[in-house]
């Protein structure tokens, strides 16, 4: 994410059409208290979580669709 935002912080039109983007991916963002610390766990559901899945070798969590 780092990459993406430093490499978008360049050109404005890029940065709005990637962050258009990425909100597209994201059905839902589920906040809940972190278990024995202090914080939040964040849990996105939607396609990109699919997407981060894939990219770390882990099965897809609900739907998948290609196309």
């Amino acid at each position: 994410m780092k990459n993406i935002t430093a490499t978008l912080a360049h050109d404005a039109a890029a940065e709005r059409t990637g962050r258009n983007i990425l909100r597209s991916l994201i059905d839902y963002i589920v906040l809940t208290p972190a278990s024995g610390r202090t914080g939040l766990d964040v849990e996105m559901v939607g396609r990109l979580q699919n997407i981060m899945a894939l990219a770390e070798g882990l099965p897809p969590k609900g739907e998948l669709i290609v196309r």
